[in-house]
C-alpha cells in the first residue's frame, strides 16, 4: 500500500494526489503531468490538502508540524507552523476555511482550530465533546464537524467566524 492516495483536491483540469512522500498531478483523464517530493507520511492528517487563494496548494505535514505551501508546480511558498497542542501525536484532520484560512482538528485534544496559512496565528479555538474526526466548508460561513464517540456518531456546526 506504498502507493494509495491518501488525500485528493482538483483546480482547473488539474487533480493533486497525495501518496506517502509524494504529490502527483493528473488531468481530467487520468494522464500524469509531473511530480515532487512531499516530507513524511502523512498517516493522520484527514482532508490533506487543499486549494487556497486559487493559486497555492496546501498540504499537511505530521511529521514537521506544519502546513507546506507549494505552487501548482511544486515549488515550496512557505512553511506554516501548526500550533503545538495539535501536534503531539493526535489524530488530525485539516480543511480550508475561506481564502487564508485554515480549520486543523485533533482528535485526541477534542479541539477545533482556526489558523491563517499566511502565519500559523490562532484565529480561534474550540474545545468540543466529542471527539472531532473530519470537517468540511459548507457555504463559507459554517464548519460541518463530525464527531465520534464509543457509542454515537454526531455532527456539529461551527460558525467560522467565532468558532
Amino acid at each position: 500500500l506504498s502507493n494509495h492516495v491518501v488525500s485528493v483536491t482538483a483546480h482547473d483540469d488539474n487533480l493533486f494526489c497525495l501518496v506517502p512522500s509524494e504529490i502527483s498531478v493528473h488531468d481530467v483523464s487520468g494522464k500524469f503531468l509531473r511530480k515532487w517530493n512531499h516530507p513524511g507520511f502523512p498517516r493522520f492528517w484527514g482532508l490533506r490538502m487543499f486549494v487556497i487563494n486559487n493559486s497555492q496548494l496546501a498540504v499537511g505535514d505530521w511529521t514537521g508540524y506544519q502546513i507546506i505551501i507549494y505552487s501548482f508546480t511544486g515549488d515550496v511558498i512557505r512553511r506554516v507552523p501548526c500550533p503545538a497542542s495539535l501536534t503531539e501525536r493526535g489524530n488530525v484532520a485539516m480543511t480550508s476555511c475561506g481564502e487564508g484560512y485554515a480549520v486543523i482538528s485533533d482528535r485526541r485534544a477534542s479541539k477545533v482550530v482556526k489558523i491563517s496559512v499566511e502565519d500559523g496565528e490562532v484565529i480561534w479555538s474550540v474545545q468540543t465533546d466529542p471527539e472531532p474526526c473530519g470537517m468540511i466548508l459548507y457555504n463559507k460561513h459554517h464548519l460541518l464537524v463530525a464527531h465520534f464517540s464509543s457509542y454515537n456518531a454526531e455532527l456539529s456546526i461551527l460558525d467560522t467566524q467565532t468558532g
